[in-house]
């Protein structure tokens, strides 16, 4: 199989995975309706990685982080 061939059950090769684009909007209403960085990553319903990625790409991970913990 090469890239771009179309699998019987539709995947096509190569082709990979449409990103979430997680706007700043929604990473700051989920920092809002949450305690911690992991909650909030799962009120998105999304993994805490992609959840990291995107907050530090908009520069608010920092600010609301746990200590209490």
């Amino acid at each position: 199989m090469k890239k771009g061939d179309i699998m019987p059950n539709g995947f096509v090769v190569g082709r990979g995975r449409e990103p979430l684009n997680l706007t700043e909007a929604q990473i700051r209403y989920a920092m809002k309706n949450s305690k911690s960085n992991s909650e909030a990553s799962r009120f998105l319903k999304v993994s805490f990685t992609t959840y990291k990625k995107y907050a530090k790409m908009y520069d608010v991970f920092d600010q609301h982080l746990n200590k209490d913990g």
